[in-house]
């Protein structure tokens, strides 16, 4: 299921993006709806905070292996020049599919009009694969407007308050969604999260948001 069909991008000043990116990405979705994702970061908080994640949305992630995955981790890293996140001795590393999988409740919990969902940073590059045949989410780049607003969210947690001002961010470019599109952009550089928008049709009739996602170590370039 795992094979590339499309090794030319088009790229530009955010990242990266292939369309069609795989030969057969229906079968990569429907072996993944097939499989109960796990709650992420469930019960992780240690300040003591409530956890919301299973109340008024559902983040979810599957965390499996395949052989079929290394060609893909090492095409990418091409791109990125980085090395997959994880142990470079471990096999396992190169073979690792993780999913987003997120559904939200509709309750006033969510303020899209006023707010972002999480903008946030990874350790490197990060590749994304959209999965849903229909969305119109996307995810969001941002620039920070206000240095304290980073020390506030390490005051806080992903599932406990999410929801953060917009006059905080300037958004600065949206990766469109669409299904077999892979885009990969700097994640350590660029702040980011999902499009989570108010008139998102698609989160208003209780679908899931389902992609792959690939995560390379920044770190590793400042070590050389």
């Amino acid at each position: 299921m795992y094979e590339i069909q499309n090794t030319d991008p088009v790229e530009n000043e955010f990242g990266i993006v292939f369309d069609d990116f795989l030969w057969h990405p229906r079968g990569v979705r429907e072996m993944l709806i097939t499989l109960d994702p796990v709650a992420h970061k469930k019960g992780c908080s240690d300040r003591g905070l409530p956890d919301y994640n299973g109340k008024y949305f559902k983040d979810m992630r599957h965390t499996l292996h395949s052989k079929d995955l290394t060609p893909i981790y090492r095409f990418l890293a091409k791109w990125s020049k980085q090395p997959p996140l994880g142990n470079p001795q471990d096999p396992r590393t190169e073979r690792r599919i993780t999913t987003n999988v997120f559904r939200i409740k509709d309750d006033p919990f969510h303020t899209p009009d006023t707010h972002y969902w999480w903008p946030h940073f990874d350790m490197g590059w990060t590749a994304i694969l959209y999965l849903n045949e229909q969305d119109d989410t996307g995810t969001n780049l941002y620039r920070s407007l206000d240095p304290e607003e980073e020390k506030t969210k390490d005051k806080t947690e992903e599932h406990y308050q999410p929801w953060r001002l917009k006059e905080k961010y300037e958004l600065i470019h949206t990766f469109e969604p669409k299904f077999n599109r892979l885009v990969m952009f700097d994640a350590e550089k660029h702040c980011h999260g999902q499009n989570i928008h108010s008139k998102s049709e698609f989160f208003r009739n209780n679908q899931a948001r389902l992609n792959q996602v690939f995560f390379y170590d920044g770190k590793s370039n400042k070590n050389t």
